[in-house]
């Protein structure tokens, strides 16, 4: 089904019809998913002997692999360092919509930090005109905001403050912020750095992916602020020695703390707070923002913050959050059609944006990304063309998700948030906290795990007041139909041949994986399908064929190792195979 949200931000829902007996496009959380509509087989055996399949996407991951839209080439412009120092413009466009009357000069923040504060900054956004001065008195604080209304911002510059008031002695570590993925402290790394600017304070980020060594040479060279994922900070504190560097800490912050608690990062939180020095002994402040505020968080505010910490929240409790400012609609299509209705979904987009649409679709699964990507890659300019100049430039095509290394993913981070236009296919990796500017288009190829997840995926456009749009794949949500929705499956259906041309041309290995991975989800989600294993199993085969254009007689293999891990090793309809164990001390393949 497809849904269309429409307001400041708009929201379209991709999902297939419920004309079938079975679900192809698998949720990737507890919203159900629809059920494939699908089109007639092909005359090919789909029997398998087995079962099998990997944890990894749903359905509608492959399946939005294959509904990926079709982007023109490539465009690979290099890319600056990551890590370097940049001025940004988060508060800028939050200034658009959600701006206070209160200024930053009218703050008590110390002369050299107002002056690193861009002129054009001015007035504070109401995250920040509420909480700056308060952070400032050293009083514990859980605040609530929006996403994209400046909360980094509203974090940074009372704790640079602090630091630059009262150093710690022996090069000490002051303060600490805990994000949940490694792409947001690096971004708050790099909105951080513009505001230290001509002061001696460091600020070092601690993140997976990193040789430890890199980390401790970082510090060694002297940190004042780090900002750190929680599985390397807590690696730190038990195992590489950091505990006497924290012995004086000033500030503590828990950055998108609804995030760090549903990714189920409580237990290494409790273990952190353990090993940082008795705030009776040592006075601490510590800080919690989140965009929402389920039990979850009220639960570790007990174990992090005192008694009598401020609550601030800068959202009305008549008003409903990001996901509520939009008029939503809906369109269904086959599963196999999805890929050419995404494709006429952003011909739209870039007929209403031209050189700005700038497109975010997030995928479930980190194969059901890379299917879509390839995909996208393999569409060639012409495809998009559609009401755009001549003159404009094509969009590139950027590919996120967690079977890319950490420096590419850093890269392509960077690169997409400073590029006017273009595609970005992803997985919840850039769902929480990421600010990329000027986002059009938003696109959720199966429904979120939880309502939370729904606001942050969708609070990537529309941000600070700007224009959006998003597009959610999943079963069935209490939406209108979209009024155009006749028009746009017969303006898709022409796209078809170009997007079966582009899902062909991707490797096999590729589409086996997505295949694999969309077995795998199916299974964790069987409950909200309501399919038994050989149900999940012909749809999901009748999915490769119909959406992936699988070439070969029988679908794609599957080990009995792998079957059996999923539960499906005596489910026919499967292609097993015995996979041959390593000899031991041999390396082990990367997936």
């Amino acid at each position: 089904m497809l849904s269309l949200v429409r307001a400041s931000v708009r929201q379209l829902v991709v999902s297939p019809r419920l004309s079938s007996s079975y679900s192809i496009l698998a949720m990737a959380s507890p919203a159900p998913q629809q059920p494939y509509s699908g089109g007639p087989r092909r005359n090919r055996n789909r029997r398998g002997r087995g079962k099998g399949a990997t944890p990894n996407a749903p359905g509608a991951a492959g399946l939005a692999s294959a509904s990926a839209p079709s982007i023109l080439e490539r465009a690979a412009s290099p890319v600056a360092q990551v890590i370097q120092t940049r001025a940004f413009s988060t508060t800028q466009s939050i200034l658009a919509g959600y701006q206070s009357t209160r200024k930053f000069a009218d703050t008590n923040l110390m002369p050299r930090i107002k002056a690193n504060i861009p002129p054009t900054w001015e007035f504070m956004s109401e995250i920040q005109a509420q909480t700056v001065d308060v952070c400032l008195t050293g009083k514990d604080l859980l605040a609530q905001a929006k996403t994209g209304t400046g909360k980094t911002v509203a974090f940074l510059l009372p704790t640079i403050q602090r630091l630059l008031q009262n150093p710690v002695p022996g090069g000490g570590v002051g303060a600490i912020i805990i994000t949940p993925t490694r792409e947001l402290a690096i971004q708050i790394r790099n909105e951080c750095m513009p505001l230290i600017h001509g002061t001696t304070l460091k600020v070092v980020p601690l993140v997976g992916g990193v040789n430890v060594n890199k980390d401790l040479k970082l510090l060694s060279a002297g940190c004042d602020i780090i900002v750190a994922t929680p599985g390397r900070l807590k690696d730190h504190l038990e195992n590489l020695g950091m505990r006497p560097r924290v012995a004086a800490l000033k500030t503590l912050i828990l950055d998108e703390a609804d995030r760090l608690l549903d990714m189920g990062f409580a237990p290494d939180i409790r273990r952190i707070v353990a090993f940082l020095p008795n705030r009776a002994t040592v006075p601490r402040q510590s800080m919690l923002f989140s965009a929402t505020v389920p039990p979850a968080v009220m639960d570790v505010k007990n174990i992090v913050l005192l008694p009598d910490h401020a609550h601030v929240s800068t959202i009305d409790p008549k008003e409903a959050n990001a996901h509520m400012h939009v008029d939503q609609h809906f369109l269904t299509a086959p599963l196999d059609q999805h890929a050419s209705v995404f494709l006429e979904l952003i011909r739209n987009d870039i007929k209403k944006h031209g050189a700005h649409s700038k497109v975010m679709a997030f995928y479930p699964i980190a194969r059901g990304a890379q299917l879509a990507a390839h995909v996208l890659k393999g569409l060639t300019s012409p495809h998009l063309n559609a009401g755009r100049q001549p003159a404009q430039p094509d969009f590139p095509v950027f590919e996120q998700h967690s079977r890319l290394s950490q420096a590419t993913r850093l890269r392509t981070t960077d690169a997409f948030g400073k590029s006017p236009n273009g595609v970005m296919v992803t997985s919840d990796v850039t769902a929480r906290g990421m600010d990329f500017p000027n986002v059009t288009l938003v696109v959720q190829m199966t429904a979120p795990s939880n309502e939370e997840d729904y606001v942050h995926r969708l609070g990537r456009t529309a941000r600070a007041g700007t224009d959006g749009y998003g597009i959610l794949g999943m079963k069935a949500m209490p939406l209108a139909q979209h009024p155009e929705t006749e028009g746009i499956l017969n303006r898709a259906k022409a796209l078809t041949p170009a997007v079966h041309d582009a899902t062909r041309a991707v490797e096999e290995d590729v589409r086996s994986k997505a295949y694999s991975a969309t077995l795998g989800q199916l299974m964790q989600t069987r409950k909200i399908h309501r399919m038994n294993e050989e149900e999940l199993v012909r749809a999901a085969n009748q999915w490769v064929y119909d959406a992936l254009l699988w070439p070969h007689d029988e679908p794609p293999p599957i080990s009995t190792m792998t079957a059996g891990k999923m539960g499906l090793r005596k489910t026919p309809g499967l292609n097993l195979f015995v996979e041959q164990r390593a000899p031991r001390g041999a390396p082990k393949a990367k997936a």
